[in-house]
């Protein structure tokens, strides 16, 4: 309001010193004077109907009221306004146009002479905002012009400001929340607002704050669970050496799956246990020199034991002597959990292929297998824990969906990245990026 009070004070000063009359007296008198002439020829000629209708259409195209009056001060035709029969008579004495104000209008007076020597004036009463523009100069133009348009860009930049940064903010804020940090807030950030942007940062407060509640939970509840079964399953283990040696040839068969489903068990339960503590941040990983050459050898030597139940090779297509800080061990399990996943899928009689390659700043991991792939729409979802691809990647020939998670969940707890994609070969590529701190 205070910007817009200075710009109309900027129009008032501009208009202050403007005359009443505008400086085109003689383009005003002209008009004028071919005006009153029609006037008096179409009053004489064709009656005063005609007359009428002629001034109607004046005001209609020119918005301006014109009446004719008699050298007395009558009025012939049209609609008089106050002032304008004393001025007819000023003018009928006069050779010249002559002016006078009335309220909101400005008078303009002509006289014309008929047949006989009788003298008529035609009155027309101009608003006045009509003549001011007409007199205002190019500068004043200019002047107001800009005082318009640097109040209205003043006013809606500062609008635009104070609407959109609240929405970067919660927008930024959303950013974090999706990339899984739950503990970012926006309510400090937006000050004392109290407009409907910064009820809408409480809710999101609300909500960031309910979302790390649960998975709080869903984290505790999962390593609670996970350690309480590994009691039972040890007593499972057990019972089943104990029932070994009472039992006979015929449970062996029966005995076997049972020691097979509880392996299975067992492996799980300690995926649970990694992927817990890498989520919760209780493994918190040593920092040491690791040599990764040295861990792509030892892992590619014990998953080709595996490999060959599978009737698949592993192949190192090309690797670089390469060192970073880290933990060994945990790096070592990402490695196996990612070589186990791609054996699962690799087709009878084909090769699983590792590629280990040091650039300046960063060791870049890769290992692809040539099995059925995943589709586009799920390659981000298969490092979600106990997601897996119903076409390709089932129960039947997978496992819980834990390797890729862990994976996940150990590179980023060493600031690196994974990244899924399909070969156009075939197969699927999971590459590893990890810094060289």
């Amino acid at each position: 309001m205070a910007l817009m009070g200075l710009a109309l004070l900027a129009v008032t000063w501009t208009m202050r010193a403007e005359p009443v009359i505008p400086p085109q007296r003689s383009l005003i008198s002209d008009a004028l004077e071919s005006n009153a002439k029609v006037a008096v020829w179409l009053l004489e000629s064709k009656g005063q109907s005609e007359l009428v209708a002629y001034l109607h259409r004046m005001e209609r195209k020119a918005r301006v009221r014109a009446m004719v009056f008699n050298a007395t001060g009558h009025l012939v035709a049209g609609k008089a306004v106050g002032g304008a029969a004393d001025l007819a008579r000023q003018t009928a004495r006069s050779t010249d146009v002559e002016f006078a104000l009335s309220g909101v209008h400005i008078l303009g007076a002509h006289r014309a002479a008929g047949r006989g020597g009788r003298i008529y004036v035609l009155v027309a009463a101009m608003p006045r905002g009509l003549l001011s523009a007409l007199q205002v100069q190019p500068r004043t133009r200019i002047i107001r012009l800009f005082a318009v348009l640097c109040v209205a860009g003043i006013v809606c930049f500062g609008l635009a400001f104070y609407l959109a940064d609240p929405v970067k903010k919660l927008r930024a804020a959303t950013r974090r929340v999706a990339a899984g940090d739950l503990s970012v807030r926006v309510a400090p950030q937006l000050g004392r607002r109290r407009d409907e942007l910064a009820d809408l940062g409480r809710d999101f407060d609300a909500m960031a704050e309910r979302l790390a509640a649960l998975m709080g939970a869903q984290r505790r509840l999962l390593g609670d669970v996970s350690h309480e079964l590994r009691t039972p399953l040890t007593r499972l283990n057990l019972a089943l050496e104990l029932a070994r040696r009472h039992a006979g040839s015929d449970a062996a068969p029966a005995l076997d799956r049972i020691e097979r489903e509880a392996g299975q068990l067992n492996e799980l339960i300690g995926q649970l246990l990694t992927l817990s503590r890498l989520e919760t941040g209780d493994s918190a990983s040593r920092t040491e020199p690791v040599n990764l050459c040295e861990i792509v050898r030892e892992a590619a030597a014990d998953a080709g034991l595996e490999a060959k139940n599978h009737c698949c090779s592993i192949r190192i297509v090309h690797l670089d002597e390469c060192t970073i800080r880290g933990d060994g061990a945990l790096l070592r399990s990402a490695l196996e959990n990612l070589l186990r996943n791609a054996l699962h899928y690799a087709p009878e009689n084909s090769a699983v292929e590792i590629e280990l390659r040091c650039a300046e700043h960063h060791a870049q991991l890769s290992v692809r297998d040539f099995g059925p792939g995943v589709p586009e729409a799920h390659l981000q979802n298969i490092f979600r824990p106990f997601f897996r691809v119903d076409e390709a990647r089932d129960r039947a020939s997978g496992g819980a969906g834990l390797g890729l998670s862990i994976v996940e969940r150990a590179i980023t707890s060493h600031g690196g990245t994974v990244e899924a994609r399909n070969a156009p070969g075939g197969g699927l590529i999971v590459t590893i990026t990890l810094p060289q701190n």
